[in-house]
């Protein structure tokens, strides 16, 4: 096996993608945060919690893409 050393810029590069990538997934993630206090709040199980997610997330998905579309 070789002794492979990598340049600082590249490491700098990839811990910098690390972070924005992190911050990104985080947003989209951290709704777990709020399922048991809704939850609790507004007597909804975890399924109605859920359902709502699943359904956001296509449109998570796609919004890129319609967006760039109509700006064409």
């Amino acid at each position: 096996m070789t002794n492979t050393q990598f340049s600082k810029p590249l490491i700098y590069m990839l811990i910098g993608s690390a972070v924005i990538l992190a911050l990104s997934l985080g947003v989209r993630h951290a709704f777990g945060l709020y399922l048991v206090p809704m939850s609790h709040e507004y007597g909804w199980g975890h399924n109605v919690f859920s359902l709502a997610i699943a359904m956001a997330k296509p449109d998570l998905g796609c919004s890129p893409t319609c967006n760039r579309c109509n700006y064409r």
